[in-house]
C-alpha cells in the first residue's frame, strides 16, 4: 500500500513538472560579405514586374526585396532597401497597351458562379508617374525592358521606367546612378531582354545586327560580343572597390518560359466539317506545290496535310505564313502564298488567340502571321545566343572567382518548367515534381505556379523561390548562414473578386 502511494506520488510529480530541454537557436551571420549597401541590377525579373506590368504589389514582392528582408535577419545594418515604387495598383502593361488604350496587370477572375476555372482578364492601366521619393536612396536599379548595353547610355532615359527615377534624365546613366551608392554587395540578373524582345515579336528583328549599340534596334538580338563588353564593364565598375562582392545569375532559355510552351505547335482541333473545309481550301495549293516540286531545279515547298480525326479530334499543326519560302506559282501564273504547317520544335506564342484557332479559321484557312510563332531556326538561334551569354557570365565569375558568385538559374528553371510542358494530347513530358515542404511548385499558370499570368515573369511565389537560389549560392560561396525563405508564405496566382 505504501509502495503504491509512493509510486502514485512519483508519477504525479513527473506529470506535473514537465522539463523542456534547451534547444539551441541557429545562429545566422553574413560570412565574409558586407551587406551595408545592397543593390540589385537587372531588368523586369529583378524589378518585380509580374502579370504583364510593373505595379506596387509586384514591386513589394520582387526577389531583391525578399532577399533584402533575409539580409536584415543576419544583422546587415543595411539601410532601407528602397525601390522606385510606381504607386499604381494595376500599373502599365507594355505587352498589350496601345497609344489610345492603357492596360494594366492581368488578373484571374470568375465570370460567374457556375465557372469551374477563372479566366485571365486585363485591368485598366495608367502611365506611370515620376518617382517622388529620394532618388539618392534607391537600391533596386532594375529597369524593365532594359538591355545589357543600355546601362551606360544616357539615352536610356527614353525608357519610361528609367526616366522616372534617373538622377538626371537625359544626362545620367544607370551605371553611374548605381555606382553613386558605393555598393558593398550586389545581385545581377541582366540580359533577358537582349533576347526576349526578339522572341516575343516572333523574330521580327535581326538575328545578327551590327556590333554597334547605335545600330541595334528594339527587336534585334544583342550580339554576344556586345553583351560581353557591356557585362564586363558593369562587373568591372561594381568591383572597383576591393571590398565589394556580388552574385550574378545565368539566364534561362526562353523555351522554359510558359509564354513559349503553353501553346503547342499542333494544338488546333478541327471538327469534321471544318476539317473538310480546310482540306478543300488547300487542295489547289497542294496541287500547285506538287507541280512546282516536280521541276528538278526548283527549291522544294512543303504541302499542307491535315490529319484524319479518329474517336477524338486530332491535334493539327497550325498553318502559318513563312516569307522565307521560295517563290512558286499556280498553273495560271499567279503567286503561290508562302504558307506551310508548323513542325515539332517550333513555338507558338501565348499571344495567339486560342478562341480564334479552335472556334474560327485561324491556323487552318487563315494562316497565322509570323509575329505569332518562332521557327525552328529562330529557336535554335535564341538558344545559341543564350548559351553565349551564359559563357560570358561564367567567364566573369571565373575571372573574379573570390568576389563574384554565379547562380545557375538556367538549370533549375529548366527542371521545373519540364513539369508544366504537355503535348497536344495533354500528356505531361516528365513525371518529376517539385515542391517546397510538400506544397507543389507549378510551371503552368495554376494557383501554385511560380510564373505570373503573363507567362514570362515570376509571381511572388516564384520570386521567393528565386531568392532562395541566390541565398543558397551566397551561403555556399561566401561562408554565410542566411536563412532560407518559406516559399509557402508567398502566393502564386490568385483569384480576385
Amino acid at each position: 500500500m505504501i509502495r503504491n502511494l509512493i509510486y502514485f506520488i512519483l508519477i504525479s510529480f513527473l506529470v506535473s513538472c514537465s522539463y523542456e530541454f534547451p534547444v539551441a537557436e541557429e545562429e545566422f551571420f553574413p560570412g565574409n560579405i558586407k551587406l551595408t549597401t545592397y543593390v540589385a541590377v537587372g531588368d523586369n525579373y529583378s524589378a518585380g514586374f509580374m502579370n504583364g506590368a510593373l505595379y506596387t504589389g509586384g514591386q513589394e514582392k520582387s526577389f531583391p526585396a525578399i532577399l533584402s528582408g533575409q539580409f536584415a535577419i543576419v544583422g546587415s545594418n543595411n539601410d532601407e532597401f528602397l525601390q522606385p515604387v510606381v504607386a499604381s495598383e494595376n500599373g502599365y502593361n507594355p505587352i498589350v497597351s496601345e497609344p489610345a488604350n492603357y492596360y494594366g496587370k492581368w488578373i484571374y477572375k470568375f465570370n460567374n458562379v457556375t465557372d469551374t476555372d477563372p479566366i485571365r482578364q486585363l485591368t485598366p492601366g495608367e502611365l506611370l508617374e515620376m518617382f517622388s521619393g529620394e532618388k539618392s536612396r534607391i537600391r533596386n536599379f532594375s529597369v524593365p525592358l532594359v538591355k545589357s548595353f543600355q546601362i551606360d547610355r544616357t539615352d536610356l532615359s527614353q525608357n519610361m521606367y528609367y526616366n522616372r527615377f534617373a538622377s538626371d534624365p537625359g544626362t545620367a546613366t544607370l551605371l553611374n546612378d548605381i555606382m553613386s551608392t558605393d555598393p558593398a554587395f550586389f545581385t545581377i540578373w541582366l540580359g533577358m531582354y537582349d533576347v526576349l524582345n526578339f522572341a516575343m515579336s516572333g523574330g521580327s528583328g535581326e538575328i545578327d545586327p551590327p556590333s554597334d549599340p547605335e545600330q541595334i534596334q528594339e527587336y534585334d538580338l544583342t550580339p554576344a560580343d556586345v553583351f560581353e563588353e557591356s557585362m564586363s564593364e558593369l562587373i568591372g565598375r561594381l568591383l572597383e572597390n576591393p571590398e565589394t562582392k556580388g552574385v550574378i545569375a545565368m539566364l534561362p532559355y526562353i523555351t522554359d518560359l510558359p509564354f513559349f510552351y503553353l501553346r503547342q505547335y499542333n494544338f488546333m482541333r478541327l471538327g469534321n466539317s471544318k476539317l473538310a473545309q480546310a482540306r478543300s481550301f488547300t487542295t489547289p495549293f497542294n496541287l500547285a506545290v506538287i507541280a512546282h516540286n516536280m521541276e528538278p531545279d526548283n527549291e522544294k515547298r512543303p504541302m499542307i496535310d491535315f490529319n484524319d480525326n479518329g474517336a477524338t479530334l486530332y491535334p493539327q499543326p497550325l498553318v502559318v505564313v513563312d516569307e522565307s519560302l521560295c517563290d512558286a506559282v499556280y498553273p495560271d501564273g499567279s503567286p503561290l502564298p508562302k504558307i506551310r504547317q508548323l513542325i515539332e520544335g517550333e513555338l507558338v506564342l501565348f499571344t495567339i488567340s486560342e478562341e480564334e484557332v479552335n472556334q474560327g479559321d485561324l491556323g487552318s484557312i487563315i494562316p497565322v502571321g509570323e509575329e505569332l510563332y518562332l521557327s525552328k531556326n529562330q529557336v535554335h538561334e535564341l538558344r545559341t545566343r543564350i548559351d553565349l551569354y551564359n559563357q560570358v557570365i561564367n567567364s566573369l565569375a571565373d575571372e573574379y572567382n573570390d568576389r563574384l558568385a554565379m547562380v545557375d538559374l538556367n538549370s533549375i528553371i529548366h527542371e521545373i518548367s519540364m513539369t508544366g510542358k504537355i503535348d497536344a494530347w495533354g500528356q505531361i513530358t516528365t513525371q518529376e515534381q517539385f515542391d517546397f515542404n510538400g506544397v507543389p511548385l507549378g510551371a503552368r499558370l495554376g494557383y501554385n505556379s511560380i510564373f505570373s499570368l503573363d507567362g514570362l515573369h515570376f509571381n511572388p511565389r516564384g520570386n521567393a523561390f528565386v531568392a532562395n537560389r541566390f541565398i543558397q549560392r551566397i551561403n555556399d560561396y561566401f561562408g554565410s548562414n542566411i536563412p532560407l525563405i518559406d516559399v509557402n508564405q508567398f502566393v502564386g496566382n490568385t483569384v480576385e473578386e
